[in-house]
């Protein structure tokens, strides 16, 4: 059974629909967002308006209902310092953070003291993203159940 936002199963208690504030975007289309330090986090993640962080990328990829479609995560070079957490999200798609594959270094995740990606639900990818930690923490770091990511190219 498929609800629509504002909607509720013939029979359910009060409450238990999709209020119409959370329904979210299904994308019929592999989708692709921009990142890059010079960009702006209100910017719509597009290329010529990137989003300045990737944990706004993020946030904004899993607002999506993927459906069927990946959601690609494109990353400029450089150092970012995100310790960045990869939660659950719904369709059946891929959310890919893509780097340099050529030359991974060129796309580095630094972090001190934290995980580089704290994945905790979903199916992920990396692709050609250096991940270092300092202090403690792991580059990828699993919990939850079913939680995985694809590593290519790191």
């Amino acid at each position: 059974m498929f609800l629509t936002p504002g909607s509720r199963a013939r029979g359910q208690r009060p409450g238990l629909f999709l209020p119409r504030s959370q329904a979210r975007e299904k994308i019929s289309a592999a989708r692709i967002l921009y990142v890059n330090g010079g960009g702006s986090d209100d910017g719509d993640g597009s290329e010529s308006a990137p989003l300045k962080t990737i944990a706004r990328a993020i946030a904004a990829a899993v607002s999506l209902d993927s459906f069927l479609y990946d959601v690609t995560i494109d990353i400029a070079n450089g150092t970012w310092t995100e310790s960045l957490t990869l939660p659950r999200f719904l369709g059946s798609g891929r959310i890919i953070l893509l780097g340099d594959p050529t030359t991974p270094s060129n796309v580095t995740l630094s972090v001190t003291s934290n995980h580089c990606l704290n994945l905790t639900g979903g199916l992920w990818k990396a692709r050609g993203i250096k991940f270092t930690t300092t202090t403690s923490g792991r580059g990828v770091y699993g919990e939850g159940y079913g939680s995985i990511i694809e590593l290519d190219a790191c």
